[in-house]
């Protein structure tokens, strides 16, 4: 999958990447990558996250990204002028009985907010 994304012209970040470079640096490159493109839609796969972190999510596995990371993506996604569409996707709420998923989806719409809330002037 990974060789047939390349193939296409996808840009590629793995996690190993962004822990290695840190958030921001992995943000930067993500939208010099995109910098020919008017308008980006950021789909926050929640997944990602550490499976400790983040237990209400189906394909979440340990070792993933740490929460405090993926809130600093949507902040600063968020903040971009040509982040025009975003969401959220990989939440089951049914598999976190204790609400700590919950809670952490709607961090993520608070900080999606924060950031787009950074354009105004």
């Amino acid at each position: 999958m990974h060789e047939d994304a390349l193939a296409a012209g996808i840009g590629i970040l793995d996690l190993e990447f962004v822990l290695g470079a840190g958030m921001a640096a992995a943000i930067d490159e993500a939208l010099e990558q995109l910098s020919h493109v008017e308008a980006i839609i950021v789909d926050f796969d929640i997944d990602v996250i550490d499976r400790g972190q983040f237990p209400g999510a189906p394909g979440a596995r340990p070792g993933g990204l740490p929460v405090w990371d993926f809130f600093a993506a949507a902040r600063r996604l968020a903040e971009e002028e040509r982040v025009r569409l975003v969401d959220l996707t990989e939440f089951d709420p049914s598999l976190d009985p204790s609400d700590l998923s919950g809670l952490t989806a709607a961090r993520w719409v608070a900080e999606i907010l924060a950031g787009f809330g950074r354009r105004m002037p």
